[in-house]
């Protein structure tokens, strides 16, 4: 299957480094269109917070979106 046939099925996997004040809505945004997402932070409290539904940015739709459907991780602490 093609990346773009994944994109058109949402199958493809959406991977988003850094989840601060872009990557969080980012994140939020992908899965809520029916991707599969992986959020990826080096700050393991972030990480931890973000699972637990807790948005440490200031926005309201990624406030009112998690915890979503999606996975934060850490890679210094797995």
């Amino acid at each position: 299957m093609s990346i773009r046939e994944k994109i058109d099925s949402r199958t493809a996997t959406v991977c988003v480094v850094g989840l601060g004040y872009v990557g969080t809505p980012l994140s939020v945004a992908s899965a809520e269109a029916g991707f599969k997402v992986v959020g990826v932070d080096v700050d393991k409290d972030n990480v931890s917070k973000t699972n637990s539904g807790i948005c440490y940015v200031e926005d309201k739709y990624s406030e009112s979106l998690l915890p979503g459907p999606w996975q934060a991780i850490c890679p210094r602490h797995q």
